[in-house]
């Protein structure tokens, strides 16, 4: 198991109580639920490999200088709550780094937490509005990606209410987004393309993890990276 701060949710490859088909060659992921309910796999499942040819996934949300000295690679999901515990110790760090240009991260928004929002589709939508914004503005989108992860803002896992898209689009507004993004949000108009991308960014970590997938999960040169350690990015960045 990857230590690091903080709660953890884990889906372990092959049998365990609450199976999630993410079709990753035939395997299965189980998601650790703090109630053990099932959860639901459309969306995970949506895609499915049929022999078709398909375009290729979209590709993660980047941001910060191509020619940064440090890449990382960040993994979570807008649902889940130790990701919002992640961000609330280190999203300051790491958008002061992004924007100091020495640093460039690469988000896989994973929308494995779908099944326990209470529309069924909120990690896909947020994620979707995350993408919305980004395609117009990289410093709107990290205001309102550090927004979607506050407490007062981030709905309950297994709770009774979510976010519907108009209150999407409204934070997207005050993030600072174009109104052609806020427009893009209200829509939900990239909500299908985050569940591709979704799919590939399971893809991707589970060749690097070897068994065990978590959010959040920081990869550097497919890597996985502790960050138990308050000083973790400090010593990646050099200082």
């Amino acid at each position: 198991m990857i230590s690091g701060a903080g709660k953890f949710w884990i889906w372990v490859a092959g049998g365990a109580a609450v199976a999630v088909a993410i079709l990753l060659t035939g395997a299965f992921i189980s998601q650790k639920s703090s109630s053990d309910r099932p959860i639901p796999t459309k969306s995970a499942q949506s895609g499915a490999s049929s022999g078709r040819t398909s375009a290729p996934p979209p590709p993660p949300a980047e941001v910060g200088n191509a020619q940064a000295p440090l890449t990382i690679d960040v993994y979570e999901d807008f649902l889940c709550p130790a990701c919002a515990g992640f961000e609330h110790r280190y999203a300051a760090q790491i958008v002061a780094a992004v924007q100091q240009g020495a640093l460039r991260v690469r988000y896989h928004f994973l929308t494995v937490f779908d099944g326990r929002s209470a529309s069924g589709s909120y990690s896909s939508r947020a994620a979707g509005a995350a993408m919305c914004v980004l395609e117009e503005d990289e410093g709107a989108f990290l205001r309102l990606h550090t927004t979607l992860f506050q407490p007062e803002v981030r709905p309950e896992e297994g709770g009774a209410t979510d976010l519907a898209d108009d209150q999407l689009a409204k934070l997207a507004a005050e993030a600072g987004a174009s109104t052609q993004a806020v427009d893009c949000v209200r829509r939900g108009a990239r909500a299908e393309q985050a569940k591709e991308a979704a799919r590939a960014g399971v893809r991707e970590l589970s060749t690097i993890v070897k068994g065990q997938l978590v959010t959040p999960t920081v990869v550097k040169d497919r890597r996985v990276v502790d960050f138990a350690d308050k000083a973790w990015l400090t010593t990646l960045l050099g200082g």
